[in-house]
């Protein structure tokens, strides 16, 4: 049921409003008497998001993030949902002003997925911002995508051409072993002209086929040893037995 209070010049307001409550809840107390318990907690919560607003807007953002996480805390407990998400909405906000992405996008989600539309539309601004100018985890990268990004995945960081989502095009993938593969990716592996740099010093160039090492390539050892001709899934096979993987003779 709302809970709702009538006003000395005859107005009726439900104290779950946002626009109105903070407002009932003094004329509550003024014309009929003190509120009760919970009607005061839940003023005081409001007035904390209040606080954390207008911190926001002075642009004051490590000071919001603090109010707002107490506020969120206290409104919580009340059912003042629409200041509850918001303040989600703000202090994920705050957190993208000071660095601070993972934190920013889960306060960003969980306003978006209860209803805040101004959330949603923020959501998807840094995502995009961090697709275009910084790294992002492989879970944001937004389904389909197609078009440049850094990608952050569980043991790898690749930069360069998405399609539909998967690394295609020219690219360069650092892997945390200090291994890089750089060159052609088809459907998110190496296909095609690339290079293979080991940690060591040492370098695979030429053909790729899904990663490995197939076609014509020179591998060079850190001491200055080169193995050139054709290779099979990474094995050397010599000079020119490969060549019917190609067509030729």
């Amino acid at each position: 049921m709302p809970d709702l209070y009538k006003t000395g010049d005859g107005q009726v307001f439900d104290l779950r409003s946002v626009a109105e409550s903070h407002q009932a809840y003094l004329n509550a107390g003024i014309k009929y008497g003190t509120p009760t318990q919970s009607q005061l907690y839940a003023m005081n919560a409001q007035k904390k998001f209040r606080t954390g607003e207008i911190l926001y807007k002075e642009e004051k953002y490590d000071q919001a993030i603090i109010v707002f996480t107490d506020a969120i805390d206290m409104l919580k407990n009340t059912a003042l949902t629409f200041d509850l998400y918001k303040a989600y909405n703000y202090r994920g906000i705050s957190y993208a002003n000071i660095g601070k992405l993972e934190q920013a996008i889960a306060d960003l989600e969980i306003s978006a997925a209860n209803g805040n539309t101004d959330a949603k539309e923020n959501l998807s601004k840094l995502k995009q911002s961090l697709i275009t100018e910084g790294c992002i985890n492989f879970k944001e990268l937004p389904k389909g995508f197609t078009g440049k990004a850094k990608v952050k995945y569980e043991y790898s960081v690749y930069e360069g051409d998405f399609v539909n989502g998967k690394p295609h095009g020219i690219g360069i993938e650092h892997h945390k072993s200090g291994q890089t593969w750089e060159g052609e990716f088809v459907d998110g592996e190496l296909t095609g002209k690339g290079k293979h740099l080991f940690s060591t010093g040492s370098v695979y160039e030429g053909d790729f086929i899904k990663g490995e090492w197939t076609g014509y390539g020179i591998y060079t050892e850190e001491n200055g040893k080169v193995k050139e001709g054709y290779w099979e899934n990474g094995i050397y096979k010599g000079k020119g037995i490969l060549k019917k993987l190609f067509g030729k003779k």
